[in-house]
């Protein structure tokens, strides 16, 4: 089972299978951080950009970004920031619990989390999750990165609809191109 699902009547998001780096997509390695802090390295880590370190394909690459946008809109626990995810895009993106838990473990690792285990009185002991500043950067870093890869799905849309538009004013010959 992947780790995001998407309503079946809405269209995938732009990061659905979005694995490489933005330099994959662009067809260029950057060579330095640019101004906007899109390359900034984690602490301990090698100058990246932040899609780099999430590799595997289908729309499991964009539990973290989803992650990050939940706790800083509210916070909280898992299931919470679940639901905040599914409340704040309308339904399309369901995170799997099993997939948020391992991005929020990875995240707190990485110093972009930190958690807490609070009693409950009403049920068992729950961990709650807050950004750290490290955190805030990374989500700086993912938004200019989704921002990157917005523009190449846009080009990379408009040339297919120009393609088909062309294609579909050919003659057809029966052959196939």
């Amino acid at each position: 089972m992947s780790d995001m699902q998407h309503e079946p009547k809405q269209a995938p998001l732009s990061g659905q299978g979005f694995a490489g780096s933005v330099e994959e997509a662009s067809g260029s390695p950057a060579k330095s951080a640019p101004a906007d802090g899109a390359g900034a390295s984690c602490p301990g880590q090698p100058m990246r950009r932040p899609c780099c370190r999430r590799r595997g394909g289908g729309g499991g690459a964009l539990v973290e970004p989803a992650a990050l946008a939940a706790l800083l809109a509210a916070g909280g626990y898992g299931y919470d920031m679940r639901r905040t995810i599914l409340e704040m895009s309308g339904g399309v993106v369901d995170v799997d619990s099993g997939g948020l838990y391992r991005s929020l473990r990875k995240l707190e690792d990485e110093g972009a989390v930190i958690s807490r285990w609070v009693e409950d009185c009403a049920g068992p002991r729950r961990r709650e999750y807050e950004l750290t500043q490290a955190g805030i950067d990374l989500a700086q870093q993912w938004l200019a990165a989704l921002r990157s890869r917005k523009r190449l799905d846009e080009l990379l849309v408009d040339l297919l609809e120009t393609g088909l538009g062309e294609a579909s004013k050919r003659p057809d010959d029966g052959a196939s191109h």
